[in-house]
């Protein structure tokens, strides 16, 4: 038994459990792009086009004729990984091909034209008794041996070169020496009485010797002679009695030396042409033969026009379509010559398609982005995020990678995205509302019931600015099928009175269905305009001359068509069309900003959606209850069709109908919100601000997410009982002091007041409590009103 002693236990009447602070995180989405720029990222890869001098290179043989083939240029060459990504081929930003340092050809010759000689004098004289290059060739002023000397090309005809491929001619234990003769058995075997016999010249590598002739003549016998086929050879010393090897195989095949290219230093024309090369013995030593006939093809280097770095292929010579690589048109050209040989660069984008799932970034490195790529107006997820980090004071954003940059990209990463716990505002890299703004919205809408309690800000963006307007054939403008006959319009299913169309209205065929206007078959899209309105099914048409169509066929014909009206000069026409565009998209889980235009980071006509990664950046940075409104954000220098394209009241009407249009007061001022409204504003008005207003929207969205943080920690862990009523209150009431505490200058507390009215368990479920919570959030201060009372 213990001894006599006194315990004590600690106990507390009601817990407080305290949560970490809700986080409404801005997360951007959209394509993140590999970028491959030209000049700027050329260190990456060169591809060498046409010949690369290389022995069987067959894009470096001289012919008759120049041609080059249809050559392939693969992406993998230029920083490109096939498996995270997929080059963009069908955008304004497919790729392209530049070109430096390419030779043009100025002038080919027959092989009959040409003879390697050293007589004269001199040596590497090119004789011809037919060709005279001195004169206008192709559209060039002849062949330059002037300041800007051309390039001749020049193969020898002899096989002058032994190759073996299984050689090891450098490191022979024998040791080969220039001297060394070599029998080639072209039938039989070795000592077969077929032999021809060479001296080498020079050992090129462990696989190539330069041959020279023998006293037999050998050598020339071979002129002409295209022998590819591998024989028996053997080399010995200069003697010839003593082996030095012996390959009794058919290993070694006798072929051309590679090309040489010389410099042009003197034309001569008065009897047939001659080029003369300044370097002593340059063909002799590089494998041509005295006297042995030669191809001979003329080159110039061309010089980029400009001061440019590199030329432009044309798009029509090149073909993108492929996957990993890029096709070149046969016989390439540049300025109207063919290219023989050039330094090629690919310059392209590329969707990353392996990227994670969800990326947080605390900052723009200054290298740039290594997951989703370098801020660049080709790249919308980088670009993006760089905006909302610049405006985001240092709080984090984060982002969500499309895997395409369309309907089904989106689409495909919802699900991910609204199962998301941190996820506060989403900015899609798209001004698709159709498709890709609205079925966010309708996300957000489902989470924000009470089952899920899950809020979202969408940030969406305007359009361009629209210029025209669809009156018909019923209003909103989708297409119908009329009749045309003679100098008529006819529809039943229209209402072209009760639809306002008006004479001067356009009649735009968007399909071909055979119709013909003066026998001649009409191309859509066509535009005609209408001429009169005749009744809710008829209109009169005539033609862009204004004169009466009255020529389509009599028997007919129907076609598919709208009726659209030009709004281009009209501001007022252009702001009602905007309003009418989101009428139907209203929900205070949705921002739409304008204009659908700005200049970000530098680049000039760029979407609007990098302005709603902006104050996507400012709703990350800023306490929930600041308001948005007059906050420059950073990022964006210039803004268009807004204030300079609208009038006051114009600016005032869109917002009142649901943008949340930035202004500019000049050209070195900051863009700014100026009523910072939820699209709904359009269904609640302006007084109701936990539905229009963006900064008490976020509000009331962060107190509720501070309460449910409190009480989360009960759910499924305590049991229905008189404590747990006492520990609820507490920590409600903690919440509500703690909330009530976080004041700042001007705009005050989270929350204003906050009152417990009622907890009881539930009369429908024994397992839920009901609680019931009056609280007062802070409003913005719209309007001061003030009168002046002179006495």
């Amino acid at each position: 038994m213990a001894r006599p002693h006194v315990e004590i236990t600690q106990a507390v009447a009601t817990v407080n459990i305290v949560t970490p602070d809700p986080v409404q995180e801005t997360c951007i989405v959209g394509p993140a792009y590999h970028i491959n720029d030209y000049p700027d990222d050329k260190t990456v890869g060169v591809h060498q086009y046409g010949n690369t001098g290389g022995f069987g290179d067959s894009k470096f043989v001289v012919a008759a004729a120049f041609s080059h083939a249809i050559e392939v240029i693969p992406y993998s060459t230029f920083d490109f990984d096939s498996g995270k990504h997929v080059v963009d081929i069908t955008s304004v930003h497919k790729p392209k091909v530049f070109m430096e340092d390419p030779y043009a050809v100025i002038k080919e010759a027959a092989e009959a034209d040409w003879v390697i000689s050293t007589a004269n004098g001199a040596t590497n004289v090119f004789t011809s008794d037919s060709a005279d290059i001195g004169a206008t060739l192709q559209d060039s002023a002849g062949v330059n041996s002037g300041t800007n000397k051309d390039t001749a090309i020049v193969a020898s005809l002899m096989p002058q070169v032994l190759h073996d491929a299984d050689a090891a001619f450098l490191t022979l234990p024998a040791g080969l020496v220039v001297g060394d003769k070599v029998d080639f058995s072209p039938v039989g075997g070795i000592g077969g009485g077929d032999d021809k016999t060479y001296v080498i010249r020079a050992i090129i590598d462990d696989n190539h010797l330069h041959l020279t002739d023998d006293a037999g003549g050998s050598l020339n016998d071979m002129e002409g002679v295209i022998d590819p086929a591998a024989h028996h050879y053997r080399i010995t010393n200069n003697a010839g009695n003593v082996n030095k090897i012996v390959v009794d195989a058919d290993r070694g095949k006798r072929i051309r030396h590679t090309p040489v290219e010389l410099v042009v230093h003197k034309v001569v024309t008065s009897s047939g042409a001659a080029v003369f090369h300044s370097v002593s013995n340059t063909l002799v030593q590089t494998g041509a033969h005295d006297d042995s006939g030669a191809r001979v093809r003329f080159e110039r280097k061309l010089t980029p026009p400009n001061g440019d770095t590199g030329f432009e292929i044309a798009a029509g010579q090149i073909d993108g379509t492929d996957a990993d690589s890029i096709d070149t048109a046969l016989d390439l050209t540049i300025s109207g010559y063919k290219i023989a040989r050039a330094k090629a660069y690919v310059e392209y984008r590329a969707i990353i398609n392996n990227l994670a799932d969800y990326m947080t970034f605390a900052s723009e490195p200054a290298t740039g982005f290594a997951d989703i790529g370098r801020v660049d107006s080709r790249n919308p997820l980088a670009m993006g995020v760089a905006i909302s980090l610049a405006n985001s004071g240092g709080s984090k954003v984060s982002a969500f990678a499309v895997a395409t940059d369309d309907t089904a990209g989106y689409t495909a990463v919802r699900a991910k995205l609204n199962s998301h716990g941190t996820v506060y505002c989403v900015v899609p890299m798209s001004n698709d509302l159709s498709n890709v703004i609205v079925p966010m919205k309708n996300d957000a809408e489902a989470l924000a019931l009470p089952g899920k309690s899950k809020y979202r800000l969408i940030l969406g963006s305007a359009k361009e600015l629209p210029t025209i307007k669809y009156v018909g054939p019923s209003l909103g403008g989708e297409t119908d099928t009329g009749t045309f006959d003679a100098a008529n319009l006819t529809d039943d299913d229209a209402t072209f009175i009760t639809d306002g169309v008006v004479s001067g209205d356009s009649i735009v065929i968007t399909a071909d269905t055979g119709l013909t206007d003066a026998g001649d078959a009409v191309v859509f899209p066509a535009t005609y305009f209408v001429d009169s309105v005749v009744s809710e099914n008829t209109v009169t048409v005539k033609d862009a001359g204004g004169a009466a169509a009255g020529a389509f066929a009599a028997s007919s014909e129907t076609a598919t068509y709208t009726i659209q009206r030009s709004i281009a000069t009209s501001a007022a026409l252009q702001a009602t069309e905007l309003l009418a565009t989101i009428k139907s998209a209203a929900s205070p889980r949705l921002v739409m900003t304008y204009p659908a235009t700005c200049t970000a980071r530098g680049f000039t006509d760029q979407p609007g959606y990098y302005l709603s990664a902006a104050l996507g950046g400012l709703i990350a940075g800023q306490q929930p209850h600041r308001p948005k409104n007059n906050t420059g954000v950073a990022g964006i220098t210039q803004i268009f069709d807004s204030n300079l394209h609208f009038d006051y009241d114009q600016i005032d009407s869109l917002g009142d109908g649901g943008y949340a249009v930035f202004t500019q007061d000049s050209l070195s001022g900051l863009p700014y919100i100026v009523h910072q409204v939820t699209t709904g504003v359009i269904t609640y008005g302006l007084a109701a601000q936990e539905f229009s207003e963006i900064s008490v929207v976020n509000n009331f969205d962060y107190v509720s997410n501070f309460f449910k943080g409190r009480m989360t920690p009960y759910v499924g862990l305590w049991n229905v009982i008189p404590e747990a009523f006492g520990s609820l209150r507490t920590s409600l009431n903690s919440a509500i002091l703690d909330l009530k505490g976080r004041s700042a200058t001007r705009i005050g507390s989270p929350l204003i007041s906050g009152t417990i009215n009622s907890i009881a368990q539930s009369a429908t479920d024994a397992g839920t409590v009901e609680i019931d919570i009056s609280v007062t959030i802070p409003k913005v201060l719209n309007t001061l009103k003030v009168k002046l009372i002179s006495s």
